[in-house]
């Protein structure tokens, strides 16, 4: 800021050495013939060249515009490089009175002024001491600004996906290696405000693992098998928002603590009661004074099986209910279980898609997951219904509740996974996540990328544009960001882009043109393209 006001200072009065902050910031550009009085300042044009390392700061690129035909219009400005974030100056005379923010929005052409302006006195400029408070406050008002920006754009970019998405609940994003399929499946369920679930497909993932199938149990050192519910249909359960009421388990546990480990079970000549325990046979609900006769015990644990649907112990079913009637009356038992309306979306992500055999993983929910039978009018009977205990909100049959979306990543040129068939690639939309936007998603506003991000946008642009013009390739083949990132692994070596193409590039060009008799001669011209310094080299 400070060189931005001696610059306007000294042309506004008629270039003098007596202006403010002309002795540390002009003088030295004037005596070497460097001095630019207008210019674009960024891309090593005009001003930008005149101050070397000041530009480059946490959240982008700082630089000076400066129009040289009036320098008190508002094509002067101190600017956040590709934001329309400006810092302006108001003017008395041939001074600076003060500095305000203003930003342009290049979309719509409007302008509109922050709340936030300082007299040049009041910023502490030029005066050798430590930032102000008030130059403290401009800068991070500044930055919340910028910050604000980045946000409102990359969800407009989510926006394209988010309304594709609502619009056929199955969206399928497809991309070349590395565009960031996966981190933009979950960037687009946050900005839904989506519970997310998650599964990696891969050939070993079955129906099992994703809808229900039988599981080992060890009861009771007793090996068995039980049905369980899949990563697909549990997600689904949840999405409904089953919201058990009851206080069951508390009311039993509080029985138990004051009778022990079983309760007895009584046949009396008019019916099947129960006796609390049997250290307390005079103690019974309905006495009758008559003889009794035993009949059994049962436990809390057969208690939780019989109330959660689970029949083990038919025989003991006649005491149940007087064990339920006991629990409302002396235990104030609420036995009320509901389904609660939900419209909070659930998005279920599923990575690498055509890496499992679709058609036998999602079995008959082929029928479900389309978007014109979600919700109770899709439902269908599943391989394992005869087991679904009762309670269960699939008891009847299992649907895909209609807030719940799914998304699935893959890539076309893997040439390891199944194939996708046409019936199943109809219920989904598609999405191709490019190289190049990939760059502007996860490197582009990354502060980390800050002082690299020019040449690794030259490096991947020049390296994918040779890929996409190499024999037995095509765009298909591109390389997105992620593997870009990787440069933050070695960015303290001195040849750190030479460590990322042979640690993580070369082997998966290496790999593409495996069984091309020019391999060799093809990567080497690969490898050119990615150490130009221009596009037109």
């Amino acid at each position: 800021m400070e060189y931005f006001v001696a610059h306007l200072e000294h042309i506004a009065n008629d270039y003098s050495d007596s202006s403010i902050g002309y002795e540390k910031y002009i003088k030295p550009l004037v005596e070497g013939n460097n001095f630019k009085s207008s210019g674009q300042g960024y891309n090593g044009q005009a001003i930008q060249s005149q101050v070397n390392g000041w530009d480059k700061y946490q959240n982008g690129q700082i630089c000076i515009n400066v129009y040289g035909a009036n320098y008190q219009s508002r094509g002067t400005y101190l600017n956040w490089q590709g934001t329309g974030v400006n810092i302006m100056a108001d003017w008395h005379g041939s001074h600076i009175e003060n500095l305000y923010m203003l930003y342009y929005n290049p979309d719509t052409g409007e302008r509109s002024k922050k709340n936030v302006s300082f007299v040049i006195k009041d910023l502490g400029l030029f005066d050798g001491q430590v930032p102000n408070e008030n130059i403290i406050s401009f800068f991070d008002e500044y930055n919340k600004m910028i910050e604000t920006i980045y946000k409102e754009r990359a969800m407009m970019k989510i926006d394209k996906y988010i309304d594709l998405l609502e619009a056929n609940k199955n969206l399928i994003l497809t991309g070349a290696p590395g565009t960031g399929k996966t981190y933009m499946a979950k960037e687009i369920a946050k900005a839904m405000g989506a519970e997310i679930g998650f599964v990696q497909f891969h050939p070993s993932y079955d129906y099992t693992d994703f809808v229900e199938g039988l599981r080992p149990i060890n009861h009771d050192n007793v090996v068995g098998f039980e049905r369980k519910d899949g990563a697909f249909k549990e997600f689904c359960a949840e999405a409904l928002n089953i919201r058990d009421t009851t206080n069951f388990d508390e009311c039993i546990d509080k029985l138990f603590d004051s009778v022990g480990e079983e309760i007895l079970l009584l046949e009396t000549p008019t019916g099947k009661q129960f006796g609390l325990s049997r250290s307390a046979r005079g103690n019974l609900r309905l006495h009758t004074g008559k003889e009794l006769k035993e009949s059994g015990v049962i436990t809390k644990k057969d208690l939780r099986a019989e109330y959660s649907g689970i029949p083990t112990f038919k025989w003991w079913k006649g005491y149940y209910q007087g064990i339920i009637t006991y629990l409302t009356n002396n235990y104030n038992l609420i036995n009320d279980s509901n389904i609660i309306e939900d419209n909070t979306p659930h998005v279920f992500i599923i990575d690498e898609i055509n890496r499992g055999e679709i058609s036998k993983i999602f079995g008959e929910l082929f029928f479900s997951i389309d978007p014109g039978y979600r919700g109770e009018k899709g439902k269908v009977n599943t391989q394992y219904q005869n087991m679904v205990p009762e309670g269960d909100v699939f008891k009847d049959g299992f649907y895909v509740p209609e807030n719940v979306y799914i998304i699935g990543t893959m890539n076309d040129i893997d040439r390891s996974v199944e194939s996708m068939d046409f019936a199943m690639r109809r219920r989904f939309a598609w999405q191709e996540v490019t190289a190049e936007e990939s760059y502007t998603n996860m490197i582009e506003n990354d502060p980390e990328f800050v002082l690299v991000k020019d040449e690794i946008k030259q490096r991947m642009s020049s390296l994918n544009k040779a890929i996409a013009e190499t024999e037995g390739l095509d765009e298909a083949y591109q390389i997105g960001a992620a593997y870009f990132r990787k440069y933050l692994n070695y960015k303290e070596k001195a040849n750190a882009f030479d460590c990322l193409w042979e640690n993580h590039l070369k082997g998966l060009l290496f790999e593409y043109l495996r069984g091309n008799r020019r391999a060799k001669a093809l990567l080497e011209k690969l490898h050119d393209a990615y150490n130009k310094k221009s596009l037109n080299e």
